[in-house]
């Protein structure tokens, strides 16, 4: 099956069938009310959104492929990596840019964390708050203080200082568009580029929580959503928990690495997340060529094979597209006639000179990704869209010619027959209520042992994945320059940077380590769940299976058609609620931080200040005094994460287990329970239509035969 189960209207068609049969039948067909609003609720499982992450490394060309994709520069190229916005893109009829902004809790949360990384302190009793005047001005102060330690190597502010520094150049700009809860604009039309100004400037970007295109010509069909992924390789954790986020709740992966560059460190630990993930199997590489660096097609031959053997750890055979996607959009940009830069308009000209040179591949990967989609959507669909159209049809069809086949001189068998039926039922009913106990007994012994792994995984008092983290937070030790603890006035801030970069190398370690291997281990958890889950389900049945048998074989003695027993096969996806990041529920409030981190400075500036530290701390060698310092304020980080991720853990073992596995496991038990009890009122529900039109009249009865054959012949054409 494919998506033209939904491009063909069978859903609809089935529908329509079942809503005349109720029309044109009444009563006799009452008891199918249920297989009918099960077939219309289809639809909705056809437009399920259908997610594709476009990822890879900062400036692997992603943001010109989804250009080129919607066949227009829509997106910024080139966005500065300060920030952690998904560009998520969907179909609509006209332009629409969506941009959701932070409220003003979640801006001070993060504006206070890297306040506290560069070493500004706020007054006692003061809280951060940046809609202060004179907070901003004391803030911009102290960073034009800031020495060369807050440089990077090509002499631009470390990213806390320069997240501040956005945000103090962006904040008048922004602050009346933002309330407490957070802020929403639509630019349409005319003002959809408008959009640019938030996604291409780190300060304005640094107050978007949410960015959301919708364009007509929307190159994919169906509900399908690209989003545009933040670069795995930013410096800060937060954007890589941010693609994270995103990746699992995707369909398809669209991994992009640059030639220039190849596969690199940062893109070989992506790739292990995404496998991770569970996703690997589901991503499509595109290897982006710069053409400048290549004289003939060979050698981007030789290219895209030296990728798939870097690769192969990953998966077996890599579906790789090669393509040059900023080629691809300068052709499809002129020949839309839109203005090209004169360095642009070169580069084209350049390329086509070069025959020798492939003309860019966007087609190949425009046909799969298509191709794809439609695979991936019918792969999720097709069991459940396919089987439930198949057998409401089937349902119908048995109930229309048992309706036909009967009249007046057939009663007197059928009455004869009511007492065995009649016993027969009540056997499927009792078998029912076994068949219910039993499984509902089975669920809760796996919800128990499911508990106790989860435990043995997350847990503080031992589980596996709590061990490794704890393990770590007891011996990190991130790279800190020295303190010159002899500037009293400057050790508040210093000392309390220190607990600072302990607490981010404390998350970055969450992000990049334990989130992976948290989700890998719960979709392990909830496979064998499920598996567990299916065998107990048709081991319970056996009493089910039988009964229906003997009052099949008394309703097929009477001449009455009933379906068999069909067990059903639930698909139950761990998607129905999403796998929480460990790092998402981890993190502590800011102000509860800034309160432990000035703790601990003003209890040592106490005791510099008395002297006491500095006899302490070697004063003959303030080198060495220095690193004991430093040691010291790691040291007390450390404690103070531990505590904080003994709880956490604790937090996330309970919550996985009552919220995700424990309601996910008591939802299948549900539809189980419920899809069984449905087929069965169905297979025993015949008997009671044929009675209720012994009554009809000859005429009526004839009346009525020429809808039934019409009403057949549409559901055979239905089954097809």
């Amino acid at each position: 099956m494919t998506d033209s189960i939904f491009e063909s209207g069978d859903i609809k068609k089935l529908a329509d069938i079942y809503a005349r049969a109720r029309d044109g039948l009444g009563e006799s067909t009452a008891t199918l009310d249920g297989w009918q609003k099960r077939i219309e609720s289809l639809g909705d499982l056809g437009s399920k959104t259908f997610k594709i992450a476009v990822a890879g490394t900062v400036k692997s060309g992603k943001t010109t492929l989804v250009n080129t994709l919607l066949g227009d520069d829509l997106l910024k190229r080139g966005a500065g990596i300060v920030t952690s916005v998904v560009t998520r893109v969907r179909a609509n009829h006209s332009l629409d840019a969506l941009i959701k902004l932070k409220g003003w809790g979640e801006i001070n949360r993060e504006a206070s964390d890297a306040a506290l990384f560069v070493g500004f302190i706020t007054g006692e009793g003061e809280s951060f708050d940046l809609r202060s005047e004179s907070m901003r001005e004391r803030l911009q102060e102290y960073l034009s203080t800031l020495g060369e330690e807050f440089l990077g190597d090509d002499g631009t502010y470390e990213k806390h200082a320069a997240l501040l520094k956005a945000m103090l150049d962006g904040y008048d700009r922004v602050a009346s568009l933002i309330t407490h809860d957070g802020g929403e604009l639509t630019y349409s039309g005319d003002d959809f580029h408008r959009h640019k100004e938030f996604s291409g400037d780190d300060s304005m970007a640094v107050f978007v929580e949410d960015l959301s295109l919708r364009i007509p010509d929307f190159p994919l069909p169906g509900d399908t959503e690209i989003a545009d992924c933040q670069g795995y390789d930013s410096p800060n954790p937060r954007h890589r928990e941010r693609v994270q986020q995103y990746l699992i709740d995707s369909h398809l992966v669209v991994y992009v690495v640059s030639s220039r560059v190849g596969l690199r460190d940062a893109d070989l630990r992506f790739l292990k997340d995404i496998e991770r993930l569970g996703l690997i199997g589901q991503t499509l590489f595109v290897l982006n060529v710069d053409l400048s660096e290549y004289e003939e097609a060979a050698d981007i031959e030789a290219a895209r094979v030296r990728l798939g053997g870097e690769l192969r750890p990953f998966i077996e055979a890599p579906e790789i597209i090669t393509l040059s996607a900023l080629r691809a959009l300068l052709k499809r940009l002129d020949v839309a006639g839109a203005k090209l830069t004169k360095k642009e308009k070169l580069l084209l000209a350049l390329w086509d000179e070069e025959e020798s040179l492939p003309s860019g591949g966007f087609g190949d990967f425009r046909a799969l990704l298509a191709l794809r989609v439609g695979e991936r959507r019918a792969e999720e669909l097709e069991g459940l869209v396919r089987a439930t159209l198949l057998k409401g049809a089937e349902v119908l069809r048995l109930r229309l010619k048992n309706l036909g086949k009967f009249g007046g001189s057939r009663g007197e068998a059928l009455e004869a027959g009511l007492d065995s039926m009649s016993d027969a039922r009540e056997i499927i009913a009792r078998s029912f209520k076994t068949f219910e106990g039993a499984l509902s007994s089975r669920a809760q012994a796996i919800k128990t042992q499911t508990y106790a792994r989860v435990s043995g995984t997350f847990h503080p008092s031992g589980g596996s994945i709590a061990n490794e983290v704890m393990a770590y937070v007891g011996t990190m030790k991130p790279a800190i320059a020295s303190i010159d603890f002899t500037h009293k006035e400057k050790l508040f801030a210093k000392l309390a940077g220190v607990q600072q970069k302990v607490r981010e190398e404390f998350h970055r370690y969450k992000v990049e380590t334990i989130n992976p291997l948290a989700v890998e281990a719960i979709r392990e958890i909830w496979g064998d769940v499920t598996e567990e889950m299916d065998a107990a389900a048709h081991d319970s049945a056996s009493l089910v299976i039988e009964a229906v048998e003997g009052y099949r074989s008394l309703a097929m003695d009477l001449g009455i058609e009933v379906g068999e027993l069909e067990l059903p096969d639930l698909e139950a996806s761990i998607g129905k609620k999403k796998v929480p990041l460990f790092s998402s529920v981890t993190v502590p409030a800011a102000e509860a931080s800034a309160k432990h981190l000035i703790s601990f400075a003003g209890h040592w500036s106490v005791k510099l200040a008395t002297g006491w530290a500095t006899k302490m701390l070697s004063k003959r060698d303030p080198g060495t005094g220095s690193d004991q310092l430093v040691s010291k304020g790691v040291e007390t980080a450390r404690e103070l994460i531990a505590e904080e991720a003994r709880s956490a853990l604790l937090h996330y073992n309970e919550h996985i287990k009552y919220q995700l596995l424990g309601k996910n496991i008591d939802e299948l038990l549900a539809s189980w329970i419920e899809n069984y009890r449905e087929t069965l009122e169905i297979l025993t529900s015949e008997v009671d239509s044929i009675l209720g039109e012994l009554g009809a009249s000859r005429e009526e009865l004839s009346r009525r035969q020429p809808l039934i054959d019409e009403l057949l012949t549409e559901l055979d054409e239905v089954a097809r």
